[in-house]
């Protein structure tokens, strides 16, 4: 199946962007910091978005803000040819609630709008 992302706007189609992080183990001296650099980071490895560590956790894991990393664009993916009569008001929908919550949703976190919404 060909997905397409909710377009905002042309020129940025995420609904919005949230902060980056590092999943680094507990017992890792970077997990003790407030904040790591990418370059503290092994060739990227481990970096995620704010909204993934906090609905996907795991015991022994911490999600450390990662300074100078570009944002993580949130998508909604959907199928290219819309498959039911409602996807329009759906997609609508999703639009509305990004919108009015400050571009997050129902996620907690630093998330910022993209684009025009």
């Amino acid at each position: 199946m060909s997905t397409a992302p909710l377009a905002a706007d042309a020129a940025d189609p995420a609904l919005y962007r949230e902060d980056r992080v590092a999943a680094l183990p507990d017992d890792q001296l970077l997990a003790d910091r407030d904040r790591v650099l990418p370059a503290e980071l092994t060739a990227g490895r481990d970096l995620g978005a704010a909204g993934t560590a906090e609905s996907h956790g795991h015991a022994g894991v911490r999600s450390v803000p990662v300074s100078d990393a570009p944002d993580a664009p949130v998508h909604l993916a959907r199928p290219a040819r819309p498959t039911h009569p409602r996807t329009e008001d759906f997609l609508a929908a999703v639009r509305d609630v990004v919108s009015d919550s400050g571009g997050g949703g129902p996620l907690r976190g630093e998330v910022r709008p993209s684009g025009g919404r």
